[in-house]
């Protein structure tokens, strides 16, 4: 998962929430056609094509506290690697693997993703 360093004591503190957030509202509008949009959290694998333009936090969630049923491939974002659930996933399933900071993502959250993917643990 990736987050805006400005949710993180909260998600330290809550662990992840489905919501409606600000760029889901922005972004993704175009992609999900429904008539009310459904409270959501956004999961990527490995390969997921998505980038925020902010260095953002890069949460590892352990899929273990995780229903499978709740997890769809529905998410508007057509790279076969971007999925959402509905349910909250408590604080502790998920891991901090970088603190970013916020600022538009010249080599940040990205090149660290790709650092952490190469060398990466298996859960």
């Amino acid at each position: 998962h990736r987050a805006n360093p400005f949710f993180r004591k909260k998600i330290k503190k809550e662990g992840l929430k489905p919501k409606v957030g600000e760029s889901y509202e922005l972004y993704w509008e175009d992609h999900f056609p429904r008539k009310k949009k459904e409270p959501l959290i956004f999961l990527f694998d490995d390969n997921s094509l998505y980038d925020s333009c902010y260095d953002d936090d890069l949460i590892r969630i352990d899929m273990n506290y995780m229903d499978p049923s709740h997890i769809s491939m529905d998410s508007g974002i057509p790279d076969g690697h971007t999925f959402t659930y509905d349910l909250p996933i408590p604080l502790e399933a998920i891991e901090f693997l970088y603190e970013g900071s916020g600022d538009p993502d010249i080599d940040g959250a990205r090149s660290v993703w790709r650092r952490l993917v190469q060398k990466r643990k298996p859960l």
